[in-house]
């Protein structure tokens, strides 16, 4: 079963010579983090622009884009489905018939 994260990003935080084109069109690298908990919202991801090599050898400032969660799928993101309540047929009693002797009379 799949699972999906919802996320929201501010784009104007994106600085423009970290906007690249690609085959198809235009894209930033991001990483995508998972939070140890859910945050005040009920967030449980957050998301920063990606850093080169050299910039993460010089500590540069990481920029924080946004924050996701998991879709309401149910239990982290696998979809719980309402399955109909299922019968133990083995506990109830059955209903047991009396053979027909022929004794009674038909009411009609």
């Amino acid at each position: 079963m799949s699972k999906a994260i919802t996320a929201k990003i501010d784009v104007t935080k994106i600085p423009k010579e970290r906007i690249f084109e690609g085959k198809s069109g235009k894209y930033i690298d991001i990483l995508i983090f998972e939070n140890d908990e859910p945050d005040q919202y009920g967030n449980t991801h957050n998301i920063q622009l990606s850093r080169s090599k050299e910039e993460r050898a010089t500590n540069a400032k990481k920029i924080y884009l946004g924050n996701g969660k998991w879709l309401d799928f149910g239990q982290r993101g696998t979809q719980q489905r309402k399955e109909p309540p299922r019968r133990d047929y083995r506990s109830k009693q059955q209903e047991t018939f009396a053979p027909d002797d022929g004794d009674e009379e038909i009411p009609w």
